[in-house]
C-alpha cells in the first residue's frame, strides 16, 4: 500500500512539473447548451470535444487542444498563417508545411507540422502533452459530470492534478489509497477527535499506580498488535488460496467507501453479480457467484470469530447497481428510492471476537424484487412508456436487478428484448428542429397532459449512445444523514439500444412527442392567421404528419407555395421601365415575411411579396404604352395572368385577353399606320372601339382585291401589246429621242405616284378613315406588281432603232424609280421581321399566319433581287462605257484548278447559254434593223464619209449593241423576279389584312 501511494504521488508531481514547463489553464470546451454549436478552444475554428482538453501555452499565449489516452497523443492548434511576402511564404520564426495550394506555416521552434496524411493548417505543439498518460474514459466521464452540472456553460475548468489522481488508480485491483477522483463526490462519516487536557496535580512525579498502568498498557498494546498481525497474515493467506475471490472485495479505508467494483464488473457478463466473492461451503467445495441464483440467500457458516463475513450474491454493494434510468430520474424519485432504502442494510463485514471491526451498507436483490413491485413500477411506467427506448431502458434495469421479465403485468415487455430502428414507428429527428418552431409553440402547454412543450420534448429525447450524467463509478449511495439511498448518477437513453449507430447528437422520438403533445389541439396555441400560426402548423405537419391536424389546416398559410412569392423569385415584365412609379413601389409595400418550406417540411422565414396585396392594385390598363404593343404586350398579359389569374375575385384582364396573349395579324403589319376605320377596335393598342357609330364599313374580299391587281396588270399588258406596231419603222431622224428618254421615264413614274396620292386622298376623305397617311399609302401602292418586265420584250419585237431604244429606256427608268419609291415599305417590312425574329428557324414564329410568311418572304426576296441586279447593271454599264480597239483581242484568263469545283461546273453552262442568247439578239438587231440614215460611216474603228449605198458594219458597233443587249436582258430578268416578289408580298399582305 505504501508503494502504491508513492507511485501515485510521483505521477502527480510529474504531471505538475510538466504542466509548469509548457501548459496551464486546462478546461473542457463547452457549447453554451446549444447542441448544434461546436466545442472549440479560443482562437480555433475546429471542434475539440471531450475527452480532449483545451490548454494554454504560456510562452506562446496560444490555446492548444490536447488529446489523452496515448503516449503518442499530441496537442494541436490551427496554423496562424504565414508572415512572409505572401500567404504561402513563412516568416523568420516560421517553417513551411505542405506544398502547392495546401502550403501553410507553423512556428519553427515551438511547433511541428502535422504528420497526418491529407491534413492541412494544423500544427502540433513541441511541448510534451500533459494529459497523454491520463485514462481517456475517466477523463470523458469527468467532462460529462461537469457538463450535467452546468449544461449551459461555455467551458469547464479542471485541475490537471485531480485528473492525474483520478486516472492513476488502476480499476479493478485492490488498493488502499485514500484518493478519490475529483469529479466523484465521496461521503465519509465524520471522524470525531477528542483531546484531553491534564488537570489536577501538576507535580512532575509519577505515582506507582501510574507506572503500573503504563506497563499494563504497553503489554496490552503488544498483545493487540500481535492479534491484528495474525489476522492480517491469515487474510493474505486466504486471498492467495482463493483465486475465485472477486477483485472488489478489498477493504476500503472508510466504512462508507465502496471498493472500485464497477471496473471489475465491466469484465463480467453480469455486472450486478460479478463482484460477489467466492463462497466455500462446509464440504470445502468452492462456487462462484455466477453459479448461484440471484434470489438465493446463502447462510454464512464460517466461524465469525476467525474469518470475515463473505457477502452472498443476494447482497451487493449499492454502487454496483446499474445507474438510474433516464425516465425515472425525470420523475419524482421518492417511491423508487424508498424501495431501495428498505432493501439496503448496514452489515458487519469484519469481526474481532464479538466486536465488529468494519460495517458496510449492502442492498439485497431479493428484497428489491419485492419492494420494486409492479405497483411501484406502475407509478413510473406511464411516463416511461412514451418512448419505446425509455421503456426498454427501464426493462433492462428491472431485468438485471430483479430478474423479472415484466414491468407491471405479464407481456408488457414484448418486443423490448430485440429492438430495431423500426421500433420507432414515426422515426426520430434532431432536437435542433425546436429552433424552427415559433415561440408561441415552444412556450405552449399540451392541453391533454398539461405539460410544457419543452418537458414533453425532454421526456421523448435520447442521444446517439447511452451516457452517464453523474458519478459513473458510484451511481448509488446510502446517505446516513438522510437515512435514505440517493442516486449519484443517471444514464441517458441511447439509440444504441436498437443495435445501430447514428451520428453524435440529441434526438427525440416523434411518436412519443406527437402522442403526448396532442397535435390536434396544437393549432390553438398560436391564435389567428399569421406567420407564427403558419410556422406552428408546418412544424406540426413535418413532425407528426397531417393526420393529427385539422382538415383545413392549410387555409391561411403564409407560404411561398402560391400566396407569397420570394423576393429572389420575383420577376418583372419586359415593359418594366415604362411602368408607372406606383406599380414599382407596390412591390415594396406588399413585401412581408413568409414561410419557405425546406426539404424536411419546416418553415424557413424569408422575405416574400403578398400576391393578393399586389393583385388588388393592378390590372391590364394600369400600364400602357409599350406594355400594350406586340411582344411586350404578350409578355405583359402572360405576366399578369400568371401572377394574378388564380386570385379569387380578380378580373384585371380584358375579355379577349387570350387574343392579346398571342401574335395577332395586326402585330404582323410592319407599319405604325394602317388603313382601318377608326370605328374598329385597335388590337395593337388595346383600345376599345367607339360607341355610337351606326355603320360598319365592309371590306372587299380577298378574291376581289387579288382580281384588282390582276386587272391592273392586264391593262398594262394590253396597252403594250396593242400599242406596239410590229414592222413599223421610223425613217425620219428624231434628234430629240436621244435626250428625252430619261425625262420620259421620270414623267411616267411621277404620273403613277401622283395617281397613288390622289387615290390615298380620296380614301382619307372617306368618313372613318381620316387618320390614314396619304404619303405612306401612296408609297405602299408603288410596290404593287406591274407588267413592265413583259412590256419591254414586246417593244423590242419591233426593229431596233433609236426610237425603240428610247421607249425601252424610258420604261426601265420609270420602273427603277417606282421600285425605289416602294423600297420604303418593303425595307421596313424586312427590318421589322428581322427585329422580331420572323426569319429565324424557317419562319417558325409565323406558322399561325401563313399569309404573313408570304409577305415577309416576298419582301426579303425583293431586297436580294434589288441588290443583285444593281451589281449586274453597274457592271454592264461599266462595260458599255469601255471601248475596245479593232485589233484588240481579249486575252483568255488562265483557269485556276481551284475554281473547277461544283459551283464552277454549274456556272459554265449558264454562261454559255447567256452568251448565246446575247449573240442571237444582237444579230437580230444588227442584221435586220440597221439605221442607214443615222449610222455613221465607220471603218476599222474610225469614222469618215463613205460614198455609196451600203453601210459599213464596224466591229465596235457590234460590241456596243451586244452590251446594250446585256443591259436590256438584265433589266428584263430583274423586273420579272421583282414582279414575282411583289406578287408574294401583296398576296400575303392582302391575306393578313383580311385575317385582321
Amino acid at each position: 500500500m505504501l508503494r502504491e501511494t508513492l507511485q501515485n504521488t510521483c505521477l502527480v508531481l510529474l504531471s505538475l512539473s510538466t504542466t509548469s514547463a509548457g501548459f496551464s489553464d486546462f478546461f473542457f470546451a463547452g457549447n453554451g447548451g446549444n447542441a448544434s454549436e461546436p466545442r472549440t478552444c479560443p482562437g480555433s475554428p475546429w471542434d475539440c470535444p471531450p475527452p480532449n482538453i483545451c490548454a494554454h501555452d504560456d510562452k506562446l499565449d496560444k490555446y492548444y487542444c490536447c488529446i489523452p489516452g496515448s503516449q503518442d497523443a499530441v496537442c494541436w492548434a490551427p496554423s496562424d498563417g504565414c508572415d512572409g511576402a505572401d500567404s504561402t511564404t513563412p516568416g523568420g520564426n516560421q517553417q513551411s508545411c505542405g506544398s502547392g495550394i495546401n502550403t501553410f506555416c507553423c512556428l519553427k521552434s515551438s511547433e511541428h507540422c502535422t504528420e497526418r496524411q491529407n491534413q492541412t493548417n494544423i500544427c502540433w505543439s513541441s511541448a510534451p502533452n500533459p494529459i497523454a498518460s491520463l485514462n481517456e474514459t475517466a477523463v470523458n466521464e469527468t467532462a460529462h459530470s461537469l457538463e450535467s452540472a452546468r449544461p449551459s456553460a461555455s467551458s469547464y475548468v479542471v485541475q490537471l492534478a485531480a485528473l492525474a489522481t483520478l486516472t492513476s488508480t488502476t480499476p479493478g485491483l485492490p488498493s488502499a489509497t485514500k484518493s478519490t477522483p475529483a469529479s466523484s463526490p465521496t461521503t465519509s462519516p465524520s471522524q470525531e477527535t477528542s483531546s484531553s487536557t491534564p488537570t489536577g496535580d501538576s507535580s512532575s512525579g509519577i505515582s506507582g499506580g501510574a507506572i503500573g498502568g503504563i506497563v499494563g498498557g504497553v503489554v496490552g498494546g503488544l498483545a493487540l498488535l500481535g492479534v491484528v498481525g495474525y489476522f492480517l497474515w491469515r487474510r493474505r493467506k486466504n486471498n492467495k488460496h482463493n483465486p475465485y475471490k472477486a477483485a472488489n472485495m478489498h477493504e476500503p479505508s472508510h466504512v462508507d467507501e465502496a471498493p472500485s467494483a464497477p471496473a471489475a464488473a465491466e469484465t463480467s457478463s453480469n455486472p450486478l453479480y460479478a463482484e460477489a466473492p467466492a463462497t466455500e461451503n462446509s464440504a470445502g467445495a468452492k462456487a462462484t457467484a455466477e453459479d448461484l441464483p440471484p434470489n438465493e440467500i446463502i447462510a454464512n457458516k464460517t466461524d465469525p470469530s476467525v474469518a470475515p463475513l463473505d457477502s452472498p450474491p443476494d447482497w451487493v454493494y449499492p454502487e454496483t447497481l446499474p445507474p438510474m434510468p433516464q425516465c425515472i430520474a425525470q420523475q419524482d424519485q421518492s417511491a423508487w428510492l424508498n424501495a431501495m432504502t428498505k432493501c439496503t442494510k448496514k452489515q458487519c463485514m469484519r469481526h474481532f471476537g464479538v466486536i465488529c471491526t468494519r460495517h458496510q451498507w449492502r442492498t439485497q436483490l431479493s428484497c428489491l424484487n419485492i419492494e420494486l413491485s409492479p405497483q411501484v413500477v406502475q407509478e413510473y411506467i406511464s411516463y416511461c412508456s412514451r418512448s419505446v427506448l425509455a421503456k426498454a431502458q427501464v426493462y433492462q434495469w428491472i431485468r438485471t436487478v430483479t430478474d423479472r421479465t415484466w414491468l407491471v403485468e405479464v407481456g408488457d415487455t414484448n418486443g423490448l428484448q430485440t429492438l430495431s430502428p423500426a421500433s420507432l414507428s414515426k422515426g426520430y429527428t434532431s432536437v435542433s428542429v425546436i429552433n424552427k418552431a415559433p415561440t408561441c409553440l415552444a412556450e405552449s402547454t399540451s392541453p391533454m397532459s398539461m405539460e410544457s412543450f419543452g418537458h414533453i420534448m425532454t421526456s421523448c429525447g435520447f442521444e446517439a449512445y447511452s451516457r452517464h450524467t453523474g458519478n459513473a463509478a458510484r451511481p448509488w449511495e446510502y446517505r446516513e444523514s438522510l437515512h435514505s439511498m440517493i442516486a449519484l448518477d443517471a444514464e441517458t437513453v441511447g439509440y444504441d439500444l436498437v443495435h445501430h449507430n447514428i451520428p453524435f447528437g440529441n434526438y427525440f422520438d416523434k411518436q412519443c412527442f406527437c402522442r403526448t403533445f396532442d397535435a390536434s389541439l396544437a393549432t390553438a396555441d398560436c391564435v389567428g392567421p399569421g406567420l407564427s400560426s403558419t410556422m406552428e402548423r408546418l412544424w406540426m405537419s413535418a413532425t407528426c404528419g397531417t393526420d393529427a391536424l385539422p382538415s383545413n389546416w392549410t387555409r391561411g398559410l403564409k407560404t411561398t407555395v402560391h400566396d407569397y412569392i420570394p423576393t429572389e423569385a420575383w420577376s418583372w415584365p419586359q415593359c418594366f421601365r415604362s411602368m408607372p412609379l406606383s406599380v414599382v413601389e407596390l412591390h415594396g409595400e406588399c413585401t412581408t415575411n413568409a414561410c419557405k418550406i425546406d426539404s424536411d417540411g419546416y418553415c424557413e422565414v424569408t422575405r416574400a411579396v403578398d400576391r393578393a396585396c399586389f393583385c388588388r392594385n393592378i390590372d391590364y390598363d394600369t400600364c400602357s404604352g409599350p406594355c400594350h404593343i406586340f411582344e411586350t404586350r404578350i409578355d405583359y398579359v402572360r405576366w399578369l395572368h400568371n401572377l394574378c389569374g388564380a386570385e379569387e375575385g380578380w378580373n384585371g384582364l380584358p375579355e379577349h385577353w387570350r387574343r392579346l396573349a398571342r401574335i395577332t395579324p395586326l402585330d404582323l403589319i410592319p407599319w405604325t399606320w394602317y388603313v382601318n376605320s377608326s370605328g374598329h377596335s385597335n388590337l395593337a393598342l388595346g383600345e376599345k372601339g367607339r360607341e355610337g357609330l351606326d355603320f360598319k364599313p365592309s371590306c372587299a374580299s380577298n378574291e376581289w382585291k387579288s382580281m384588282s391587281l390582276i386587272f391592273a396588270n392586264l391593262a398594262a399588258l394590253f396597252t403594250a401589246v396593242f400599242g406596239s406596231r410590229p414592222g413599223a419603222r421610223s425613217t425620219a431622224p428624231r434628234p430629240l429621242n436621244r435626250v428625252l428618254w430619261f425625262p420620259k421615264g421620270i414623267s411616267i413614274a411621277a404620273l403613277c405616284f401622283l395617281a397613288n396620292i390622289v387615290n390615298a386622298w380620296l380614301i382619307q376623305s372617306t368618313p372613318g378613315y381620316e387618320d390614314v397617311s396619304i404619303i405612306d399609302l401612296a408609297l405602299l401602292w408603288c410596290s404593287m406588281p406591274r407588267f413592265t418586265w413583259l412590256t419591254v420584250p414586246l417593244i423590242l419585237t419591233n426593229p431596233y432603232n433609236r426610237s425603240t431604244f428610247c421607249t425601252v429606256a424610258a420604261s426601265v427608268v420609270s420602273e427603277i424609280l417606282l421600285q425605289a419609291l416602294s423600297a420604303s415599305s418593303i425595307v421596313t417590312t424586312v427590318a421589322y421581321g428581322h427585329k422580331h425574329n420572323f426569319y429565324s428557324q424557317s419562319m417558325e414564329r409565323l406558322d399561325s399566319a401563313p399569309s404573313a410568311k408570304f409577305m415577309y418572304a416576298g419582301a426579303l426576296i425583293w431586297v436580294f433581287i434589288v441588290f443583285a441586279s444593281s451589281i449586274l447593271l453597274i457592271q454592264a454599264l461599266w462595260d458599255v462605257s469601255t471601248s475596245f480597239s479593232v485589233d484588240e483581242t481579249p486575252t483568255p484568263r488562265p483557269i485556276n484548278p481551284r475554281d473547277m469545283h461544283l459551283a464552277a461546273q454549274l456556272k459554265e453552262p449558264f454562261v454559255e447559254q447567256w452568251t448565246w442568247l446575247e449573240e442571237k439578239i444582237a444579230e437580230y438587231w444588227i442584221d435586220k434593223d440597221w439605221d442607214l440614215e443615222a449610222s455613221p460611216l465607220m471603218r476599222d474603228g474610225r469614222t469618215y464619209p463613205v460614198y455609196g449605198t451600203l453601210p459599213t458594219k464596224s466591229r465596235d458597233n457590234r460590241k456596243t449593241k451586244r452590251r446594250m443587249v446585256r443591259l436590256t436582258l438584265i433589266a428584263i430578268v430583274s423586273m420579272f423576279f421583282l414582279w414575282v416578289a411583289q406578287w408574294m408580298f401583296w398576296l400575303g399582305f392582302i391575306g393578313l389584312t383580311a385575317d385582321e
